[in-house]
């Protein structure tokens, strides 16, 4: 039995987090890293040219930060969905990166438990929020409609 592979691109500035992202990645046997971008523009250019079916997109990152990195993605239409990484949870923080196209988020100190199962989620046409933010989202979206 076949299984078919993940192609993944990881996008951040720091060469420790990439690597780590990658071995968390690659000891997954349906996942492959295809590329590392160190920024934002080389995220979307990978994204382009590389044709993922997730990008790991950290959020600080020189050039194009990752939300106008997502943003452009999500603009370009090139079928590939972004996870962000983030080391902030707030859900003021978070919807705006969802509103840029952001498929979902792990936290950066979670990414060694949830990043594999995220990837699978996203890649498969699933969202990734963790239920607490996702309630904390509804009941702010249900009081702005009162």
């Amino acid at each position: 039995m076949s299984v078919e592979v993940i192609r993944v691109v990881i996008a951040d500035d720091h060469a420790q987090v990439r690597a780590g992202l990658r071995v968390t990645l690659e000891g997954a046997p349906d996942m492959s890293v295809v590329g590392e971008a160190t920024n934002g523009r080389e995220a979307v250019e990978m994204a382009e040219r590389l044709q993922p079916a997730v990008v790991v997109m950290d959020l600080a990152m020189p050039e194009m930060d990752g939300v106008e990195a997502t943003r452009e993605i999500t603009r370009r239409k090139l079928g590939c969905r972004v996870l962000v990484l983030t080391m902030r949870v707030e859900d003021d923080f978070v919807v705006p990166l969802l509103d840029a196209g952001a498929w979902g988020y792990v936290t950066k100190m979670d990414a060694d438990r949830e990043l594999v199962a995220a990837v699978r989620v996203l890649a498969h046409g699933g969202f990734y929020v963790k239920p607490d933010l996702a309630r904390a989202m509804i009941r702010r979206h249900n009081e702005s409609a009162r």
